[in-house]
């Protein structure tokens, strides 16, 4: 024991690291109860078909609805083809196929993933969850332990990060296990400039590729820029900056490489994405209201979504930003007694810069959202910055006001006084704004009682920052008080935001439908749509097959070819959906031979037989769908994509006799008619085996997607892969019997994974090699230039100025809606669409204005077939809103076609209004802000009077500090 105590003495951040990696699993011990799982799961039952077969059951936190059907699902099927000896390059059962390892959310090659790899699957995905909030509060520790930040204070910064709203809201997302690395790749840069030596190089190159393969490339590569400026920063006053800058750049260039196997597959699959191609058109930016900052220090404001209550802007996820209450209350030592300390004025500008972005801030949000890569990032991702921020900023102003004396010490007293008082004023200055709105919406936790709870914490921490000093008597009793308030403000969300549940529903209890579709597609493997029914992904969690699904970057190719309707929404990154019609060839081409809807609806087409009739879902069979293989003897080629896409929709096309071929050089030309037999006689994942007998030559069809990567071979002779009828494969095969093998093997994986391990021979060789000198050379190439191709054309800014007056009204009160003309338009017709909803995700249901003034809730053009500009404004009036905030959006969309992102023929424009309850100043508000506002009369009293030294040994004494 007495060794122990030695031990814990003399290395003592080894011990508060791991009173940091233990903390995480004290708190969510109940998720390690046998037989649970730390997982939404439940989920499916808010879902048809399962809501059909299992009527009343509710999920615990809906908001989780992608890790459901999205990060659990690909995680578990990649555990399942590694534990098979395959590895899962590419997944055939979404899309009509798409690449799997290479989008990277499902992070195959990412540490905590392997867990899967080996461990029985509740315990490895609850492991995954608990190891980032260790991974976190260590690397941060670590990092503020770089900047001199002493014990207590790091641990306490530890804990505000990786117990931040952010982390736990993200925590099952891929997101999260990329922001948890986010302090240590800072750490590494800051020991590189330090040190320069061969292993701080391999450090940071480990921790740069880590990040790359935790599943958000996209957003580590801001992260880089920034962490570039803190090189920069760091290594300027310092000799030889520039050497040591191109030092830090070689290192990083070499993480960049060690992740090539992730990054160059990345990219490709980048160029074919319909997500990315929309992007590079035109990205929305939707800043958080400035109103969703009361979730910085009151999370449940709002509500949430574990009790079903949220009612805010956004979703929950979006906007939780909060990092307990000392942060706030040190914020102001750390501007003003801290300002000289290393990295504080650095993260201070990436603070408000942040907060900038994401909060919208006028003229600074905008401009920076133009500035790449931020132009094609969401808005609030930018609470990873903002929220590591005020992390680093907590502890440094807790480690200098600990140190403070004199002076210096009683200023920061008087700004820690001030800051509660901001905040407490401020918090019930929205309780006043809100209370009536929340009065119609009640939420499990009432605005009074949150807002007492913040008081009550924000009170106790004052008393105890203001007893901080240096060698006092008592500061270890207010260091443990510190951390016991930051835990009590942020363990509520930690322990019920993610849900555990019983493990055996990580089978996601498939219903009767989804086992008769498993019978009936068993040998065939027909293709299956879900029309209004069931979530993204039920075929990768089935083992079905479809060309619907949802991975964040769906293929461009595929989206084109079967949703001529539009179903991608603003950010382009939901789930797709088929949207060609059942009557149409297209829909027999696709091999769909089982459209499953919701109880009761009707086939929609008369070619449609029943096949299923139950009280979860019905299924229709359609006889006219096309095998998955079969040969065709005419063919067009040289066929730009337009034309092509246009005589597919337009019906001008007999799928069963021609193809369409991608290309005109080398293109073979079918004969006469012939006939042949075609039998699929293996079908897996990256590889299919066909025998093929014609007695004329022709294409052999394949009705899967085409994506590079995919070669043939006929009879034992690589062959060419045709992009057949816009998406699909095809092979030429000349008269007789052949046996045709299709085989998934992507350049891009290869030539990364060449340059992966020649990356790691580097860094091994740096650190046990016997010259661990820096090679420095003009052949690192730095992978983070690919992007997606710009697509054909930028979105134009539409020709109207959009006015929603007044912005706020009275429930009762008619809006006046009003387009300005400000530019001249195209000739080109297009229809205007003038939509009304909710500006919460959990309640967005849109309301359009026709032209005759009636509000719809389906899609209604407001003015149709409208060319250049009209000459007046155009003016719209809705009446009948009740309270709330909501959002308006003008739609420009080319003459005809379906009100969607697909045919946008101008940028959208978007603004918000507010709609006061009637008789507010009727309500109950008065009276409970007036009680809240005593309250705080009292906390101020004592706050501002000198603190009682409850720590201190002997008797109790008072002392003044300012």
């Amino acid at each position: 024991m007495n060794r122990l105590a030695a031990f814990g003495r003399s290395h003592r951040d080894v011990v508060a690291s791991l009173a940091l990696l233990a903390l995480p699993f004290v708190v969510l011990a109940h998720a390690f109860v046998p037989g649970k799982v730390m997982s939404p799961a439940d989920n499916v039952f808010v879902l048809m078909p399962w809501t059909g077969a299992n009527p009343g059951v509710s999920p615990k936190n809906p908001r989780l609805s992608e890790v459901t059907l999205l990060f659990h699902p690909a995680a578990i099927h990649a555990a399942d083809e590694i534990r098979s000896g395959h590895f899962p390059l590419w997944n055939p059962h979404t899309f009509g196929g798409a690449p799997f390892f290479a989008n990277p959310q499902t992070a195959v090659l990412f540490p905590l993933t392997a867990l899967l790899y080996v461990l029985p699957y509740s315990l490895a995905l609850t492991l995954m969850s608990v190891l980032k909030l260790s991974i976190a509060g260590v690397a941060m520790y670590w990092f503020l332990r770089r900047l001199d930040v002493a014990r207590p204070a790091a641990l306490i910064g530890g804990v505000t990060f990786a117990f931040s709203a952010l982390v736990i809201a993200w925590l099952q997302w891929s997101y999260a296990s990329a922001v948890i690395l986010l302090p240590a790749l800072f750490a590494m840069t800051s020991l590189f400039i330090e040190r320069r030596s061969a292993r701080s190089i391999a450090g940071l190159a480990l921790s740069v590729a880590l990040a790359l393969f935790a599943g958000y490339p996209q957003r580590v590569v801001y992260w880089l820029v920034v962490l570039a400026v803190w090189a920069v920063y760091l290594a300027w006053t310092r000799s030889k900056p520039v050497r040591m800058l191109a030092g830090w750049t070689a290192a990083v260039a070499l993480g960049v490489l060690l992740a090539a196997v992730q990054l160059l597959p990345f990219a490709e699959y980048s160029l074919g994405s319909a997500v990315l191609a929309y992007r590079r058109e035109w990205m929305i930016y939707v800043p958080l209201p400035l109103r969703a900052v009361i979730t910085t220090v009151m999370p449940y404001f709002y509500g949430s979504p574990t009790s079903k209550d949220f009612w805010g802007p956004a979703n929950f996820n979006e906007i939780s930003v909060f990092v307990g209450v000392v942060p706030w209350l040190v914020m102001p030592v750390a501007l003003v007694a801290a300002w000289s300390r290393r990295g504080t004025k650095f993260f201070t500008v990436v603070m408000a810069l942040s907060a900038a972005l994401m909060y919208g801030v006028p003229w600074v949000g905008a401009l920076l959202a133009r500035v790449p890569p931020l132009d094609s990032t969401i808005a609030a991702r930018n609470a990873d910055l903002l929220v590591f921020s005020l992390a680093v900023l907590c502890g440094l102003g807790l480690d200098t006001l600990s140190k403070l004396r004199g002076d210096a010490r009683r200023t920061a007293a008087v700004a820690v006084r001030v800051a509660f008082t901001v905040l407490g004023v401020g918090a019930l200055c929205f309780v006043a704004a809100y209370y009536d709105f929340a009065a119609l919406r009640p939420t499990f936790v009432p605005l009074w009682a949150q807002y007492v709870s913040l008081l009550v914490l924000s009170s106790i921490a004052t008393v105890l920052l203001l007893g901080l000093r240096g060698g006092a008597s008592g500061a270890r009793g207010r260091w443990i008080g510190l951390g016991a308030v930051q835990l009590a403000a942020l363990l509520p969300l930690a322990v019920t935001h993610n849900p555990v549940v019983d493990a055996r529903l990580l089978d996601y209890s498939p219903p009767p439908v989804v086992k008769h579709l498993q019978a009936r597609t068993a040998v065939d493997r027909s293709r299956i749509t879900f029309s209004g029914i069931g979530g993204a992904n039920l075929s990768t969690i089935f083992g079905l097959y479809e060309f619907g699904g949802y991975d964040g970057m769906t293929p461009r190719y595929v989206e084109q070819l079967t949703d001529p309707v539009g179903s991608l929404e603003s950010y382009a990154s939901g789930a797709l959906r088929v949207t060609v019609d059942a009557t149409s060839p297209v829909f027999d081409l696709l091999g769909i031979r089982y459209v499953v809807l919701p109880p009761g609806s009707m086939s929609g087409a008369r070619h449609l037989a029943l096949d299923y009739l139950g009280r979860d879902a019905i299924v229709y069979r359609n006889d006219r769908a096309l095998p998955r293989a079969f040969m065709v003897y005419q063919a067009r080629t040289c066929l730009d994509d337009a034309t092509t896409l246009s005589m597919i929709h337009g019906d001008g096309v007999d799928f069963r006799r021609e193809v369409l071929i991608a290309g005109c050089s080398g293109v073979p030309t079918p004969g006469a008619a012939g006939a042949a037999q075609v039998q699929v006689k293996t079908y897996a994942d990256d590889r299919v085996v066909i025998a093929a007998t014609t007695d004329t030559a022709g294409y052999l069809v394949l009705t899967d997607a085409w994506f590079p990567g995919w070669r043939v071979w006929v009879d034992g002779g690589e062959q060419t892969v045709w992009r057949a009828n816009h998406a699909l494969r095809a092979v030429w095969l000349p008269a007789g019997q052949h046996d045709v093998e299709f085989r998934y093997v992507p350049a891009a994986f290869r030539w990364g994974m060449l340059l992966t391990l020649l990356s790691a021979v580097a860094v091994v060789g740096l650190v046990w090699g016997p010259n661990r000198r820096l090679f420095v050379g003009a052949a690192v190439v730095l992978m983070l230039g690919l992007d997606a191709r710009a697509a054909d054309a930028t979105l134009s800014v539409a020709p109207f100025e959009l006015d929603a007056t007044p912005s706020v009204l009275s429930e009762g009160e008619n809006l006046t809606i009003s387009l300005d003309p400000r530019a001249s338009g195209m000739s080109a017709p297009y229809d205007i669409y003038i939509g009304v909803s909710a500006d919460s995700d959990d309640r967005r249901g849109w309301v359009y204005m026709s032209s005759t003034g009636a509000a719809s809730t389906s899609a209604a053009p407001f003015r149709r077939a409208v060319t250049g500009v009209p000459s007046e404004a155009l003016k719209a009036t809705l009446s009948g809103l009740p309270p709330g905030y909501y959002f308006v959006r003008v739609q420009f969309v080319t003459s005809a076609a379906a009100a969607t992102r697909k045919h946008y023929a101008y940028q959208p424009l978007w603004t918000t209004i507010r709609v006061n309850p009637r008789h507010a100043g009727d309500s109950k508000a008065t009276g409970v802000v007036a009680g809240l506002g005593m309250g705080l009369v009292a906390a101020l009293l004592i706050v501002w009077r000198p603190p009682i030294n409850l720590f201190a040994s002997g008797r109790r004494s008072v002392r003044a500090t300012g």
